[in-house]
């Protein structure tokens, strides 16, 4: 694979992408004192993850090409799958899991003198917080590859389209070149001090950079879709009642409303909390020390894992968590059980899907698009914390 910026990229999709999405709605500035265009292969870029487009937004904004590790269910579509793979030559990843499948594609793609992309969260921010992640482990594959590290962080991206929101926001996005650490420095820094580093430089807190920032991104309906990232009302514990409408978040059961900023900060903390990340926190908390009782979700389809594909097992289906299980009742009223104990890993992808590994097999989901696939997952973490 050669690392020059393959035809595709350079010539059409990079200059339709700056021209149709970019300058309508976002200013990029890189703040980098030039070094991001001047990366030469074999070298590795690091950052937070927060908006579905961030590696766009870093390769429409750097001259290199970068090969960037991307989520395996990209590739499992014929359309996508073939632009991802041959065109934008991405390398692919099962989220959730070791892939030393994956590690030994980076290896091979470095020693070939590419530049690799990657964010190790694996997957987006829903509150604008970096995950939680094993950032000894993080340490650990950097260190494996002995090639040159540049970290970025993506200041704005994901104020310009937060996971959950139905409407693209307009704004200023930066990114900012925070550290590169050299092949010597990955030699001779100790395990616990690149671990350090590492959680320094990718860990993103949009409270504290919205705090000193102060940076308004503008959209109609700043609150469309806020419910699927919040199910828990703070004030009277009653479960998927929150709702936006416009700029306001309420909930039908207590008739409690607060209004999102153009930060995104609440203006009145009426629930209790200024940030998205602090109300986050709490359902995560509630759902864990409480015994819930959800209501069922409809659902768009139920798939399992073939080979390198999915195979439709029900359109239509109903899913419901219970306290140590998911349950799906399918169109056929067949009722196919999930207990958490045997699931193996569970993630969210696109567009309300949720993926998971349960007794060594792949199944899907989708959820029809207004429902909230959060909490299937923050519940079987809960279970299994």
């Amino acid at each position: 694979m050669s690392k020059k910026k393959p035809i595709f990229i350079k010539y059409f999709a990079k200059p339709l992408y700056k021209f149709f999405y970019l300058n309508p709605r976002v200013k990029i500035i890189k703040e980098d004192n030039g070094l991001l265009d001047k990366i030469k292969g074999p070298a590795i870029i690091v950052g937070n993850h927060s908006h579905a487009l961030d590696s766009m937004f870093i390769s429409a904004a750097i001259k290199p090409h970068v090969r960037w590790v991307a989520g395996a269910y990209l590739f499992k579509t014929k359309f996508v799958g073939y632009v991802v793979k041959n065109l934008a030559t991405c390398i692919p990843k099962q989220q959730g899991r070791s892939d030393l499948t994956t590690i030994k594609t980076i290896k091979n793609t470095l020693n070939e003198g590419s530049i690799v992309g990657l964010f190790p969260e694996g997957t987006r921010t829903w509150d604008g917080n970096s995950y939680d992640m094993n950032h000894k482990a993080t340490a650990k594959m950097l260190r494996i590859f002995k090639v040159p590290v540049y970290f970025v962080s993506l200041e704005g991206a994901y104020d310009l389209h937060p996971r959950w929101a139905d409407e693209k926001r307009r704004g200023l996005l930066i990114i900012r070149l925070k550290k590169v650490l050299s092949i010597e420095d990955l030699k001779t820094i100790k395990l616990d001090e690149l671990k350090k580093i590492t959680k320094e430089n990718l860990y993103f807190n949009h409270q504290l950079w919205q705090e000193n920032a102060n940076r308004p991104f503008v959209c109609n309906n700043r609150a469309h879709g806020i419910q699927r990232l919040l199910y828990v009302c703070p004030k009277c514990n009653s479960i998927q009642t929150i709702y936006g409408k416009k700029h306001k978040v309420y909930c039908s059961s207590c008739n409690t409303e607060d209004e999102l900023s153009e930060q995104l900060f609440f203006e009145k903390k009426a629930f209790g909390f200024k940030t998205l990340a602090n109300w986050n926190q709490f359902q995560q908390e509630f759902i864990k020390n409480n015994e819930i009782n959800f209501k069922s979700d409809n659902g768009d389809f139920f798939k399992k894992g073939v080979d390198k594909h999915f195979e439709i097992i029900s359109k239509n289906y109903k899913s419901i968590i219970f306290d140590d299980r998911i349950e799906f009742n399918l169109s056929n009223n067949d009722i196919m059980v999930f207990e958490f104990d045997k699931i193996e890993s569970m993630i969210l992808s696109v567009k309300q899907s949720i993926e998971f590994y349960f007794e060594g097999n792949l199944y899907s989901f989708r959820l029809q698009p207004d429902l909230n696939s959060l909490k299937y997952v923050q519940k079987w973490e809960a279970y299994n914390a």
